[in-house]
């Protein structure tokens, strides 16, 4: 959700439609930060996922890794464990913005002016439905699945 958020940012005569699955959906009214407090907040304290601290642990953390516990149990859920196993192997460290200087600003000019549907996961466990319907109530004109 975050990567494609950008894009429109930076590109929105580039695309015509973003779909959003049960994903982060940042606005101009909706920073990420309010978005990972919410959904990420604890992250680091959920099953075996970590939190790194790049630049000492009185700051906040620089990235996060989700753990295998976290990704079988609540990302592939309803998946085949061959599939729960692969994503295991390509897990990577995701940068978290550390501060409000480094994180990208949605601009109703641009971001605003790409369509946006988004659909609703009802059994999500990582972006709670209520999270969801706040994201699509923060984003106005949006076409909901």
């Amino acid at each position: 959700g975050l990567a494609i958020s950008q894009a429109m940012e930076l590109f929105p005569q580039k695309v015509s439609l973003a779909i959003f699955v049960s994903a982060v959906m940042p606005g101009p009214s909706f920073p990420f930060s309010v978005i990972s407090r919410k959904v990420l907040g604890d992250v680091g304290s959920t099953l075996d996922n970590k939190l790194y601290y790049d630049n000492g642990p009185n700051n906040p953390p620089t990235s996060f890794i989700f753990g295998p516990k976290y990704i079988s149990q609540v990302l592939y859920q309803y998946s085949p464990p061959e599939d729960a196993a692969l994503a295991n192997m390509l897990e990577r460290p995701q940068p978290l913005p550390v501060s409000s200087a480094e994180e990208v600003v949605f601009s109703k000019a641009k971001y605003g002016s790409v369509k946006r549907a988004f659909v609703v996961l009802e059994k999500d466990q990582a972006v709670p439905k209520q999270v969801q319907e706040g994201m699509i109530e923060k984003n106005p004109q949006i076409g909901r699945a």
